[in-house]
């Protein structure tokens, strides 16, 4: 075989080397990059506070950046049921079932309902119409060496504005 054959041979060959590498590397960063608007939960926290209107539980759950998108919903097929819904989110390293106090929750359950789209169900005490609950973001708090959090506030005080049903006649 030709010298000239052979040399064009190895650069045609090469060529196609290289361009197989780029091609092995450019999905993978493609990938990487689509990646980076994800939420991955990477921290998770429960305690009972004193407030001023009274003993409240507060859930913080914490991921790996700032959240601006979720939705808070109460199921009235599950009346002691309430859902917070985080698109583009991942579960990442927390437990899917987590025990509560009791007392304000008895537990919560992170659900993936499709491919980065987490349900956070956090299952009450009493009914949601017989609770006060608030929810709402913190930024990453590097002195306490907290995250960026998702943070529940349930109370046992009724919400304003609802009748409570009681056994008691109150006359006036």
């Amino acid at each position: 075989m030709n010298r000239g054959c052979l040399g064009l041979q190895r650069k045609i060959i090469r060529m196609i080397g290289m361009l197989a590498m780029l091609l092995l590397f450019l999905p993978a960063s493609a990938w990487g990059a689509g990646r980076e608007a994800v939420h991955e939960l990477n921290y998770f926290h429960y305690e009972v506070v004193d407030a001023p209107e009274g003993d409240l539980l507060r859930i913080e759950i914490g991921m790996d950046r700032s959240i601006t998108d979720y939705k808070v919903s109460e199921n009235p097929n599950k009346p002691k049921q309430l859902t917070i819904d985080l698109p583009n989110t991942e579960i990442g390293a927390l437990r899917s079932d987590i025990t509560l106090d009791g007392k304000f929750a008895r537990y919560m359950t992170l659900r993936e309902l499709e491919r980065r789209h987490i349900q956070v169900m956090v299952s009450l005490a009493k009914q949601v119409k017989d609770q006060q609950y608030k929810v709402y973001t913190l930024e990453a708090d590097r002195k306490q060496g907290k995250p960026f959090r998702l943070v529940i506030d349930v109370s046992l005080q009724p919400a304003p504005g609802r009748a409570v049903e009681s056994d008691q006649q109150v006359s006036g």
